[in-house]
């Protein structure tokens, strides 16, 4: 991991970056600001991801996915197959297939969370992230953030 010196701006805050996200590093070449990639890995607590990480196939196209149908109310059930499609692209471009399921649930198994209509726990990890991101981003689009 690279190590950001003490002086110079610190690009991970004007990011928004903290500790615990993943981030990953898309296009990394001789040009690029290490500067920027150790502030990056020292707000976060961990190297960057580079363009080979599982996370890109296995996890962000469910994630997004599932949060633009809950946005057009239209949630997708976790047990739904992920289409054939998709999975072909996902093949072509990284060599290997993609999830089969828009989840990772055993067939036949139920779901359940704990709504955030529930309340909101400060000791959960989980909460804490979900309210960062809110307090982030919902204010630019005038939402309350403590309304779902």
């Amino acid at each position: 991991m690279v190590t950001a010196g003490d002086s110079g701006p610190n690009y991970a805050q004007r990011l928004g970056i903290h500790k615990d996200q993943v981030v990953q590093e898309l296009g990394w070449d001789e040009d690029t600001d290490d500067d920027i990639r150790a502030d990056v890995e020292d707000a976060s607590g961990a190297e960057l991801l580079d363009e080979d990480a599982d996370e890109v196939v296995d996890v962000v196209p469910r994630t997004w996915a599932h949060l633009t149908a809950i946005a057009s109310h239209r949630p997708v059930d976790p047990r739904s197959a992920v289409p054939q499609e998709w999975r072909d692209h996902v093949e072509s471009l990284f060599g290997r297939s993609g999830p089969a399921r828009m989840s990772d649930l055993a067939p036949g198994s139920g779901l359940w969370w704990r709504s955030w209509d529930m309340g909101y726990d400060p000791a959960s990890p989980v909460d804490r992230a979900v309210m960062a991101s809110r307090q982030a981003v919902f204010p630019h689009h005038g939402l309350d953030v403590w309304f779902d």
